[in-house]
């Protein structure tokens, strides 16, 4: 049986590997001090192992993907948040920047923060460029995020989820 992924999963599948295969580097690298760590509630529940955190910006249309990537038992898990500019040290918080958008998908299923569909926060305290080049740059992040999330139904999804990110 083969499950159908909406367009919009597909999207930000893409931007979560783009962003997080930017950066070659774990989450868990030496020279970090925090450790990336997800907590989810609500309609899923867990510590999916954080790896792959970074952020991509796109010269030709001036936006960032912020992408990170967790596995649990086999289960994976890809959050991208988009927005628009550079990224830097700023709180972007859902209906008040640029309306930063956020996907969260697991096992074919979706959930996202789109109009009337919950909110978020991702607060950037540190950035550091990694590589440019070819209208593109490659930036280490440090930060939270914290979104309410409801679900797709289009692809079975059931209820809202919580979800926080130390990174």
């Amino acid at each position: 049986m083969t499950t159908r992924i909406p367009r919009r999963t597909t999207v930000a599948l893409a931007l979560a590997a783009a962003a997080a295969t930017a950066c070659s580097k774990s989450s868990t690298a030496a020279d970090q001090s925090t450790p990336c760590v997800i907590t989810l509630g609500g309609a899923q529940t867990g510590n999916p192992a954080c790896s792959n955190v970074a952020a991509v910006w796109t010269a030709n249309n001036d936006q960032t993907a912020f992408g990170l990537q967790g596995s649990d038992a086999g289960d994976s898990l890809y959050v991208a948040v988009g927005f628009s500019g550079v990224p830097k040290v700023h709180a972007y918080i859902s209906g008040v920047d640029a309306s930063p958008t956020l996907t969260l998908i697991g096992n074919s299923t979706a959930w996202s923060n789109g109009p009337g569909n919950g909110g978020l926060t991702l607060t950037i305290t540190s950035v550091r460029e990694l590589n440019a080049g070819a209208g593109l740059a490659g930036y280490e992040v440090h930060g939270t995020l914290t979104a309410t999330l409801n679900a797709d139904v289009s692809d079975g999804s059931i209820g809202p989820v919580t979800l926080n990110v130390a990174f």
